[in-house]
């Protein structure tokens, strides 16, 4: 097997639960239908973003009384979209019993960066 055809061969099989990069890359192609799509959602750009902001609020209120969970804060000077709603916990081991008992739930949730 050539050393192209083993990269190819191993690019989908990645084991962690979330997104892993081994390689800096990028990619600033987009194709005119994207931008078209792109400009559209422009028009109810704000109200996604409120709406997100919203949920991030509802989150944070509702989780209120677990300890071990935090939110990330906004930094003086900016606005986040809240494009994510993140939690941090205190140590793995806890990360892992939040995410498996939100597993049970069928709730999606994955380690971030």
């Amino acid at each position: 097997m050539t050393a192209q055809g083993l990269h190819l061969a191993t690019q989908a099989r990645e084991a962690a639960p979330h997104y892993e990069h081994h390689h800096l890359g990028y990619n600033y192609r987009m194709s005119n239908l994207l931008a078209g799509v792109g400009r559209g959602q422009m028009k109810v750009l704000e109200q996604r973003i409120q709406q997100r902001r919203a949920n991030y609020a509802y989150y944070r209120q509702a989780l209120a009384d677990l300890p071990m969970l935090s939110f990330p804060e906004e930094w003086p000077g900016t606005f986040s979209n809240r494009w994510l709603t993140c939690v941090l916990t205190e140590n793995y081991p806890q990360r892992e019993q939040i995410r498996a008992a939100l597993a049970r739930e069928n709730i999606e949730s994955r380690p971030l960066w």
